[in-house]
């Protein structure tokens, strides 16, 4: 029988749930980290890319830059 899903609103669920996935890295085939790691590298540039578009659009390129500068 499958394990019940560790429910990420608790400290023991997402303490299960850092553990699972520490120990799924450290399984990993070098191809599995590194497109673990780009998948990561694609999230953060997306949403980086959103705030960036967002300060444009409100505050032009003055509030574009006053957010890159903070």
């Amino acid at each position: 029988m499958a394990k019940k899903p560790a429910n990420p609103n608790t400290a023991y669920g997402r303490k299960r749930i850092r553990e699972e996935h520490q120990q799924w890295r450290n399984n990993a085939t070098p191809e599995e980290r590194a497109n673990d790691d780009a998948t990561g590298v694609i999230i953060w540039v997306v949403v980086v890319s959103i705030c960036l578009l967002i300060a444009f659009l409100v505050g032009g390129t003055d509030g574009a830059l006053r957010w890159l500068t903070h």
